[in-house]
């Protein structure tokens, strides 16, 4: 509702009662999207990074027009990407938003080295690309 997330409400007789009036409503079905990549590879020094112990240091996620997303090495470990700023009036939801983002990895070291991507809330989430930096060590 007018950019701002409104509780769920059940359609009677083909109408919506909102909580809170709006000019520009958008109406849907909640749900849920996963992305979850493959091993990440980005070779290394002596090879392929495949089998060995690899570290994600940071993501780079290209955005179009979103403003809800989290990432994270599982479903149980994600962060939210914040799109408020501080110049954001709080009375009203933050502009969408298209490019880079650019956050820390909260992962470690481990072998697989995939990336989880989650969109669960009624925003926009439009996912471009992923660019990780990847640190990796041999396989002993």
């Amino acid at each position: 509702a007018d950019g701002a997330s409104h509780p769920n409400r059940v359609v009677a007789s083909g109408a919506i009662s909102l909580a809170v009036s709006a000019s520009k409503v958008s109406v849907g079905l909640p749900f849920v999207a996963d992305a979850w990549t493959e091993n990440i590879e980005a070779g290394a020094a002596d090879g392929t990074a495949q089998g060995k112990k690899k570290r994600i240091s940071g993501l780079v996620l290209r955005l179009l027009r979103s403003l809800s997303i989290s990432f994270g090495p599982s479903a149980d470990d994600l962060r939210d990407i914040d799109f408020r700023s501080t110049s954001d009036a709080m009375n009203a939801a933050p502009p969408l938003f298209t490019g880079d983002k650019v956050e820390d990895w909260p992962g470690g070291y481990e072998f697989d080295g995939r990336i989880f991507v989650r969109s669960d809330s009624s925003h926009p989430a439009t996912l471009l690309s992923l660019f990780p930096t990847l640190e990796t060590t041999s396989p002993r």
